[in-house]
């Protein structure tokens, strides 16, 4: 039976521990952090995969099988052809409902999330506080790798997800009615009261606080809302 998809992008630890273990559920491990030297590279965090992961999870690494590995800087999505071989290589197709976590912020599922959507797969939720809430639950992990079984995946663009450097620069700039929201995931001392976190330990704060923090900003315009941030996720 179809695993009716969540009116969501977000599921808990519930919703999950009563599917875990459909057969077209897949969960995801997307953890990745700052590369050791802190110099502005990212590493993926495999080994720590190995050690304890969601029961049935495959580990997708955000660094290269998610990146593009030509590109100048870090992080550069990749185009359709390899984020399809890359997506089929884990074992998504079609029907697959997939759970995407990571270990830290949510900032990376967030990310795999968004260029699952981007290339037309749109059953696909982030676990509500990732790993940390898992355990919190006293839930139980799995040690080792799990075996990957290829599936098919047609990539069907969608460039409208994407906002290049040129359109951020004429919104910066005034042009038109889109906005920036900034949405780095770990705020620095001293910043404006419009910036602030709608997350704590990867847990997104409920729509009704979204809202409420909302109102303390300058009001969003018609136009579209391109977001950035200073590593994992841009999009509009």
């Amino acid at each position: 039976m179809t695993i009716p998809a969540p009116n969501s992008p977000l599921v808990d630890t519930e919703w999950l521990k009563a599917h875990v273990d459909d057969d077209e559920l897949l969960v995801v491990d997307t953890s990745c952090d700052m590369s050791p030297d802190r110099r502005g590279g990212y590493v993926s965090l495999h080994d720590q995969y190995l050690e304890g992961h969601l029961p049935g999870a495959v580990f997708a690494d955000v660094v290269d099988a998610l990146s593009d590995r030509e590109a100048v800087l870090p992080l550069t999505r990749p185009s359709s052809e390899q984020l399809s071989n890359a997506f089929g290589a884990l074992g998504i197709g079609a029907d697959t409902m997939v759970v995407l976590y990571d270990s830290t912020t949510g900032s990376w599922a967030a990310r795999v999330w968004w260029l699952l959507r981007s290339v037309g797969h749109d059953r696909a939720v982030v676990l509500d506080g990732g790993l940390q809430a898992w355990t919190a639950d006293g839930l139980p992990l799995e040690g080792g790798a799990v075996a990957l079984n290829e599936a098919d995946f047609v990539a069907h663009e969608h460039p409208e997800l994407w906002a290049d450097k040129a359109s951020v620069l004429a919104t910066a700039c005034g042009e038109g009615d889109d906005r920036l929201l900034n949405a780095i995931s770990r705020m620095p001392p001293g910043m404006p009261p419009e910036f602030w976190s709608n997350s704590r330990d990867g847990v997104h704060r409920s729509a009704w606080v979204v809202a409420k923090r909302s109102s303390l900003t300058p009001p969003v315009r018609p136009g579209r809302v391109r977001a950035w941030c200073t590593t994992t996720l841009s999009g509009h």
